[in-house]
């Protein structure tokens, strides 16, 4: 197969806006990642395929100044790497491949609570809907976004893999405060993320995240989604992972 050789600037972003702490900047190089690949002309969204990615965030000291995102490897596997200046900031890999899914767990409905209005700087970005809660499961809807928001126009009609991970990480941010008691004012920093997520899903099917219930100890965590389609009974179409650090419990103001 071809072997893609790719770098792309970036330096700021049309969804991604000025905020702290380090989650904007995490999306800004996902983000990144995803347009390169796009501006090459590979469809992140095509119908019945998984997108599997793995990206580990390192060396984050502000988010002044640009950043080179680069990607290389046979066509639909792809080794990526973004940097800031000399210091590497972001690695790992993305694929397209057909998949298999999973079994899928089976919540039962119940209340949780509003979501904090810092899932996103602007309230047109939040793309999960209000979450409810089971003896042992936080389930959240996925939202469309609105048309001619970024994130719909780079898939337009579909649920686009920018979106489901822009929900996991929403999601991430609603629990990390639950699971470690700390304020939702409070400053985590992303360290990964990682996806295994379909393609090409009508935003007609209403799609749903899972989180089962698991106690979070220390100051770093991590969270393993499923995806689920809210009206079929079944298996998961995919998941996510992320994890993060605790930084400090009251940040400065």
């Amino acid at each position: 197969m071809p072997t893609l050789a790719l770098s792309r600037t970036v330096s700021r972003h049309p969804f991604v806006v000025d905020q702290e702490p380090d989650r904007p900047l995490g999306s800004l190089l996902v983000h990144g990642v995803f347009d390169l690949l796009t501006s090459a002309g590979h469809d992140l969204d095509a119908d019945d395929r998984h997108l599997r990615m793995s990206l580990n965030f390192t060396g984050f000291r502000g988010n002044g100044g640009a950043f080179e995102a680069s990607a290389e490897g046979p066509d639909e596997r792809w080794t990526v790497a973004v940097h800031h200046g000399d210091r590497g900031v972001c690695h790992g890999q993305l694929d397209l491949f057909d998949g298999v899914p999973r079994p899928r767990p089976d919540p039962r409905p119940g209340e949780f609570g509003p979501k904090p209005a810092s899932l996103a700087h602007r309230a047109e970005n939040v793309v999960i809907g209000a979450p409810r809660e089971t003896p042992d499961s936080v389930v959240v809807p996925v939202l469309t976004p609105a048309r001619g928001h970024y994130l719909s126009l780079a898939a337009p009609g579909v649920h686009g893999v920018r979106t489901l991970v822009e929900a996991g990480w929403q999601f991430t941010t609603l629990l990390a405060p639950r699971v470690t008691g700390v304020p939702v004012d409070g400053r985590f920093a992303w360290l990964g993320v990682a996806a295994d997520l379909p393609t090409g899903i009508p935003i007609g099917a209403p799609l749903e995240l899972c989180w089962r219930d698991e106690r979070a100890t220390g100051t770093r965590l991590r969270f393993r989604f499923d995806l689920f389609r809210a009206d079929l009974p079944g298996e998961p179409l995919g998941t996510f992972e992320s994890s993060c650090a605790v930084l400090d419990v009251n940040p400065p103001r």
